[in-house]
C-alpha cells in the first residue's frame, strides 16, 4: 500500500489550573506535538503505514514481528525502521495490557529487553522518533508482544506505526 501523502501526528495536552488565594489568575499548561513524515525512506520519511485493531483471548499474547506485518495489500512491511507507534488498549477491556519486548527476536530499539509497558483499559502510548536512524528493525531486532492480562475475556487494542522501508 503506498503512501500518497505525509504521515502526521498530532498530540495536544493542555490543561488550565484554576486561580487561588489572592494571586488572581489561573495558570495553563501546554504540550504539543506536531510532526510530519513525508513519503520517502531518506531522514525524517516514511514510506510503509501499518493499522489494526486485534483481539487477543483471555490470558494470551501475540508477538507482532515488525518485519512480518501485513499492509491493507496483504504484502510484509518488512521495516527497516520505526518513526512513529501508537498502542490503545480498548477501554471495554476487562484488565491490564502488557507490552514488551518479545522472546524470539526481541525488538529492544524502543523497549529495552525485560521491561513491561502496561496499558490498563482505555490505556495509550504514543512514540515518535524524528532522528536519522529512527528505531532500527532488524533481523534479531523485530518483534514485541502485547499481552492480555485478564484470565476470564478477550480483550481487544489497536496498534499504529510507520515506518521505512530502508
Amino acid at each position: 500500500m503506498a503512501v500518497v501523502g505525509p504521515t502526521k501526528m498530532l498530540v495536544k495536552l493542555f490543561s488550565t489550573l484554576a486561580p487561588s488565594g489572592d494571586m488572581g489568575g489561573g495558570q495553563t499548561a501546554e504540550f504539543n506535538v506536531d510532526e510530519a513524515w513525508p513519503t520517502g525512506t531518506g531522514a525524517r520519511q516514511g514510506d510503509k503505514p501499518f493499522d489494526d485493531t486485534r483481539t487477543l483471548a483471555a490470558s494470551t499474547g501475540e508477538d507482532l514481528d515488525l518485519q512480518a506485518l501485513l499492509d491493507g495489500n496483504a504484502a510484509a512491511l518488512s521495516l527497516a525502521e520505526v518513526a512513529a507507534i501508537a498502542i490503545k488498549s480498548a477501554e471495554a477491556n476487562g484488565g491490564d495490557l502488557h507490552v514488551a519486548p518479545s522472546v524470539g527476536t526481541p525488538w529492544v530499539s524502543l523497549l529495552q529487553a525485560g521491561s513491561v509497558m502496561v496499558l490498563p483499559p482505555g490505556g495509550f502510548a504514543v512514540f515518535g522518533c524524528t532522528s536519522d536512524p529512527a528505531w532500527a528493525v532488524a533481523a534479531g531486532n523485530k518483534s514485541f508482544n502485547v499481552a492480555n492480562q485478564d484470565g476470564g475475556a478477550s480483550a481487544s487494542y489497536q496498534v499504529w506505526l510507520i515506518g521505512k522501508s530502508v
